[in-house]
């Protein structure tokens, strides 16, 4: 579409955004997602003989108080503080009595409006730089693609939407930008866009479900809000 000239007007994805109760959230936006590793390597050695190896295991621990002990923003307007999560540590060592080679940590960073991708490396390597490596080699890589942030504009359509979750269920619904990542991400590229769906309190749990009563009451929100968008239109 973008490739002959044609953009979205306005896009619903039907990612399940009430918290409670039917509808009594949408998301107007998303933070982001960046993921990347840290390896550490230095010399390995007996422990018996540590002047003739180098622990890259303080260094490592050192990295991951620096990534994880500094708070990367306060948040801002529509958006909750970024945040930056340790998700593993690794050195693959079963023997007690041997310095490893080298140690590795992961991290995921869920960050909001104020950053990117590249200002979030360059935040990462800043704080890697800032610690002593004791001789150790400290390298940096970014995992996957990182996801970027986005914030839709409160338009008429956010209102009409908003106009017909009343209507439907008795109360506006909260703005939000809480939560993980979504679909949502690849359109905000090309248009606007919210995200509007079922209670999600059993997601990527066993025995995930919902209410069908819900279900029913989500169909009627969308028929209500298409006559009107496209009627209007």
């Amino acid at each position: 579409m973008k490739e002959n000239g044609q953009d979205f007007d306005f896009a619903i994805v039907g990612e399940p955004s009430s918290a409670e109760t039917l509808g009594d959230s949408i998301k107007i936006g998303r933070r982001g997602s960046f993921s990347g590793q840290v390896t550490v390597t230095g010399t390995q050695g007996h422990v018996a003989y540590p002047h003739k190896a180098n622990n890259p295991l303080p260094v490592l621990a050192a990295v991951a108080t620096a990534l994880s002990s500094k708070a990367l923003d306060i948040g801002t307007e529509h958006f909750p503080a970024s945040n930056l999560e340790l998700t593993t540590i690794d050195v693959g060592n079963p023997t007690g009595n041997v310095i490893p080679m080298s140690g590795t940590l992961r991290f995921n960073i869920r960050y909001n409006d104020l950053w990117t991708p590249d200002t979030l490396a360059d935040w990462v390597r800043s704080q890697i730089d800032a610690i002593d490596h004791n001789g150790t080699t400290i390298a940096f890589d970014i995992l996957g693609t990182p996801s970027r942030s986005f914030l839709s504009p409160l338009s008429d359509d956010v209102e009409t939407l908003s106009s017909v979750i009343a209507e439907q269920t008795g109360k506006r619904p909260d703005y939000s930008t809480a939560g993980g990542t979504s679909d949502a991400r690849f359109i905000a590229q090309y248009g606007p866009v919210v995200e509007c769906g079922l209670v999600g309190p059993s997601m990527h749990k066993a025995d995930e479900h919902i209410a069908v009563a819900d279900l029913h009451g989500l169909t009627a929100i969308y028929a209500s809000f298409m006559r009107r968008f496209f009627g209007a239109a």
